[in-house]
């Protein structure tokens, strides 16, 4: 088969992408996997999905601080903005 491939959806470091491309031939759609990119490790956190990079590990100095959300992105919560509020004990009667 023959034809210009195109990218339907772009690869990020989380997921692969997909190109597709009909054959000029025979009009036949072929579809094929773009492999996922490379974290861009920026100060230990990917600068896309803020992935704290493998090689630093979690020591005291780099403590796990993400809450991660269901897509896979990390929410960065500065320790300083943690809150813990206690509730009152209920009066017995």
């Amino acid at each position: 088969c023959h034809g210009i491939w195109e990218t339907v959806k772009e690869a990020t470091c989380t997921e692969e992408g997909t190109e597709e491309m009909i054959c000029e031939v025979c009009g036949e759609k072929h579809t094929r996997a773009i492999e996922k990119l490379p974290h861009d490790f920026v100060e230990g956190r990917c600068s896309s999905c803020f992935m704290i990079d493998p090689t630093l590990g979690e020591t005291s100095d780099n403590p796990p601080t993400g809450v991660p959300f269901a897509s896979g992105l990390t929410a960065l919560i500065p320790a300083s903005m943690i809150v813990f509020f206690a509730r009152p004990k209920s009066k017995k009667k």
